[in-house]
């Protein structure tokens, strides 16, 4: 039930970071805060929200990320009216990028039990 709690407050905290990210114009630092911004708030309320699994939710929030800087881009190019930077389709993949970097390096093994 946790985990399921976890996919719904980071699709939440996806959705306002997009709305969010929206209102910024995307010049100067703006892209490369958000690639780091958003995908590391949005990691970190699921893994919260869940208490374990935090690999997977990590995994996850990869895409989600991405997908939330995708739709902020959007707003802040009004639907598309305005040219995308080429900085925000880098922080869009950073966005992706990262999170399942952070999943794999931090992904722990179980160790067998000494006999």
């Amino acid at each position: 039930m946790r985990l399921v709690a976890a996919g719904l407050a980071g699709a939440a905290v996806a959705s306002i970071a997009a709305v969010i990210l929206g209102d910024y114009p995307l010049s100067g630092s703006v892209p490369w805060v958000a690639a780091f911004l958003v995908p590391g708030v949005i990691g970190v309320s699921m893994t919260t929200v869940a208490g374990r699994h935090r690999t997977a939710l990590w995994a996850a929030t990869g895409p989600l990320g991405a997908a939330s800087l995708g739709w902020g881009i959007r707003i802040a190019t009004g639907w598309g009216l305005d040219p995308v930077p080429g900085t925000a389709w880098v922080a869009i993949a950073l966005g992706l990028v990262w999170p399942l970097a952070w999943a794999a390096v931090t992904r722990t093994r179980r160790q067998p039990a000494p006999s």
